[in-house]
């Protein structure tokens, strides 16, 4: 069979490959983005919108839902607290290491672990984190599209490298994940007419039917056998809202800018409050004028040099706001910290292992608020597992045909927990000290240590439990 790779920049053809027969061939879909990015007009100047601009992107999230998702992606540049829960949760997952392996049954096939370890250098050389970083944006988002381009290297082997494409060019209808098009920007036609690869084999028929009819926007179809499509609706919401947009961005929208527009009230409020107001007192007996510009003069000078000449008969007293700065911050940040508190809880469940502010909980209550957090990355991990391996199966067939019991090899991550050598300790020694004995080779594998060599190259025990000289 002839095999043609096709990119944006250049076009291969080479001889034929023998497959299974399995009747499938690599192609790479081909997805042309409008000519300019789609920014909702009202926030062209600005970093978030007015309260009523918001309201509007709600009404009119399911007309355009691209007012919406322009507002969502700004909110971790607007708020760091979001930046770093969203990045926590995110690197929950991106910061285990991960392999291939092959499918049960197996794994003791020399053969099959070979091909495993090919496929893991081929992607080694791909920028194959972005494309786990662009699946779990979509779970933070929504929804993320990514398209694997897949090409040949030195050795004959197909290799993707992958293109992180714009989500505010996507939305939900019907359940699924679509482009849109915008009917009324001029440059739609030309998009259009260059994005034959954009959809599946009826694209030309769909949109064309779109455009007979009136319709400001045009949905497409995406292919979902090129691309890798990630559709996310927390699991609270999956059965009633299909169409559900913004994934963990919007529960706390209206409160991420009542935040925002209290930070700067916060910040108004230590300028007028935050510095003693200075009085300038003059003398009857002088004019007006003069006095008015004498103090005026003295109190500029303290504003920029601390110091100032005045005559005699003039006064200058500092009067600071009883309460101030103290009165702002117990009312301000104590507004935001409750705010902050609800993200934490959108993002991870929590919000002890997020903040230490020295106001809440117990170290047991951390504990058991961070397996709340486990819980979600193990959420993450099974909602990504299958896209990832849908990838791992196409390399895989691209480049030795269909497996042995047309079983696949499966992408693994290293997620063993990290062992509490100090809690362990405490239940060992509460054991031992109740009378139940334990083996000492499981104590040892279990810690990491090694057993001594004979009696004089060991402390501790029962005898010498300190490793105390007699």
């Amino acid at each position: 069979m002839s095999i043609e790779i096709k990119t944006k920049n250049f076009s291969i053809r080479f001889g034929k490959i023998e497959r299974a027969e399995v009747e499938q061939t690599v192609r790479n879909a081909s997805i042309k983005m409008p000519k300019k990015d789609y920014t909702y007009a009202p926030l062209r100047t600005a970093l978030l919108p007015t309260p009523a601009q918001l309201r509007s992107a709600v009404i009119n999230v399911k007309n355009d839902p691209r007012q919406m998702m322009d507002i969502l992606r700004r909110l971790p540049e607007a708020d760091p607290h979001i930046f770093s829960v969203g990045n926590t949760r995110q690197l929950a997952i991106l910061g285990y290491e991960w392999q291939i392996v092959p499918a049960e049954g197996l794994k003791d096939n020399e053969d099959e672990q070979r091909k495993c370890d090919e496929m893991q250098n081929l992607l080694y050389k791909t920028n194959f984190k972005d494309f786990l970083t662009g699946l779990t944006n979509g779970i933070v988002f929504g929804h993320a599209v990514i398209n694997p381009v897949w090409m040949l290297d030195s050795n004959n082997k197909y290799f993707p490298q992958f293109d992180l494409l714009d989500g505010i060019h996507f939305a939900k209808k019907d359940g699924k994940v679509k482009m849109i098009l915008d009917k009324n920007d001029k440059d739609f036609p030309v998009t259009l007419s260059e994005s034959s690869a954009i959809v599946g084999n009826n694209d030309q028929n769909q949109a064309a039917a779109r455009l007979a009819g009136n319709y400001g926007l045009v949905w497409l179809d995406l292919d979902e056998d090129a691309l890798i499509i990630m559709n996310s609706v927390p699991p609270i919401l999956k059965g009633w809202r299909r169409d559900y947009l913004g994934g963990l961005m919007r529960p706390g929208l209206y409160l991420t800018l009542l935040k925002y527009y209290s930070i700067l009230d916060w910040a108004k409020f230590n300028e007028m409050f935050g510095m003693p107001l200075r009085v300038g007192k003059f003398d009857p007996v002088l004019s007006k004028d003069d006095a008015i510009e004498i103090l005026k003069t003295a109190v500029q000078n303290l504003g920029t040099d601390a110091a100032a000449i005045i005559d005699k008969t003039t006064e200058i007293e500092f009067v600071s706001s009883k309460g101030g700065i103290s009165q702002g911050r117990f009312t301000y940040e104590g507004f935001a910290e409750y705010i902050e508190r609800k993200q934490s809880m959108a993002f991870i469940g929590q919000n002890l292992t997020a903040e230490q502010t020295g106001k809440f909980g117990s170290n047991a209550l951390a504990q058991t608020q961070n397996l709340v957090r486990m819980d979600y990355m193990w959420a993450d991990i099974e909602s990504i597992l299958p896209l990832v391996n849908k990838l791992i199966r196409k390399l895989y067939f691209f480049n030795y045909g269909t497996p042995p019991n047309n079983t696949y090899p499966q992408f693994e991550l290293f997620t063993q927990e990290v062992k509490d050598l100090e809690m362990m300790g405490g239940v060992v020694r509460d054991l031992t000290s109740s009378g139940l004995p334990l083996s000492k080779t499981w104590a040892h594998e279990f810690f990491g240590t090694k057993p001594p060599e004979n009696e004089e190259d060991s402390f501790g025990g029962n005898n010498n439990p300190f490793g105390v000289a007699d």
